[in-house]
C-alpha cells in the first residue's frame, strides 16, 4: 500500500511540474507571437515609420553632418562615428552586471543579471517605437536604429517614451524582476529583418551575422 502512494505521489509531482512547463511555453508562445506583431506591424507601416523616424533623427544628423561637409581625414572619423552611433554595439547596462543566460538558438537573447534599479541604456541612438508590458516579458522597450532593432524586458521603470529620439548611452530604464523572472535582470534581444541575431557579450557588444 505504501509503495503505491509513493509511485501515486510520484506521479502527481510529475504531472503538476509538467502542467507548469507547459504553462510557460504558452505564455512564452503568447509574448513572443505578440512581439512578432509588433514587428510585423511596424514593418507593414514601414514608409510612414520610416518618414517619422527620418524626421526625428534629421535634426541629429543634419547637426552632425554640417560639421564634415569638407572631406579630410577628421570627417571620415566624424562619418564613421554617425554610422557606429546607430549601431547597436554598447552594452545595455550601466554598472555591474552578470551573464545569467546566454544566446542561443531557444533562448535567442542575452539575460543581464543586477540589481533592481540598475539603469538600462540604450545600445544605439534611434527611436522609440514601443512601450508596452505582457505577462511574459514584463515592462519592455523596442527601439528602432534604422538597420537593427532592439528589445529591452523585464524592467521595473521606463523614463523613455514612445516615437522619443534617444542617444546612444542614454538611459531608457531600470532592471527590475517583472513578468515571468525568478530574479531581477534584463533580457535584451537584437532584431534584424525580423528575426533575432547572435550577439557576444562585453563591454562592447559584438554582433554576429551569418
Amino acid at each position: 500500500m505504501k509503495i503505491i502512494i509513493v509511485i501515486l505521489s510520484i506521479f502527481l509531482v510529475g504531472l503538476l511540474i509538467q502542467n507548469d512547463k507547459m504553462k510557460q511555453q504558452i505564455q512564452e508562445c503568447k509574448s513572443e507571437f505578440w512581439k512578432l506583431s509588433e514587428l510585423l506591424s511596424i514593418e507593414k507601416n514601414d514608409k510612414k515609420n520610416d518618414q517619422q523616424i527620418r524626421q526625428l533623427l534629421k535634426r541629429y544628423i543634419t547637426s552632425e553632418k554640417s560639421e564634415i561637409s569638407l572631406i579630410t581625414v577628421e570627417s571620415i572619423k566624424k562619418k564613421k562615428l554617425i554610422k557606429n552611433d546607430f549601431m547597436p554595439n554598447l552594452c545595455p547596462i550601466e554598472g555591474d552586471y552578470a551573464i545569467s543566460q546566454k544566446y542561443s538558438k531557444k533562448h535567442p537573447a542575452v539575460d543581464y543579471a543586477a540589481p533592481t534599479g540598475t539603469p538600462v541604456i540604450a545600445a544605439a541612438s534611434g527611436v522609440i517605437i514601443s512601450i508596452y508590458e505582457d505577462e511574459y516579458f514584463g515592462k519592455s522597450i523596442l527601439v528602432n536604429h534604422f538597420d537593427y532593432i532592439t528589445f529591452y524586458a523585464h524592467l521595473s521603470e521606463i523614463f523613455a517614451t514612445k516615437n522619443e529620439f534617444v542617444k546612444k548611452g542614454q538611459q531608457i530604464a531600470k532592471i527590475g524582476n517583472t513578468g515571468f523572472s525568478s530574479a531581477p535582470h534584463l533580457h535584451f534581444e537584437i532584431i534584424k529583418d525580423g528575426k533575432s541575431i547572435e550577439l557576444i557579450t562585453d563591454d562592447k557588444l559584438e554582433i554576429l551575422e551569418y
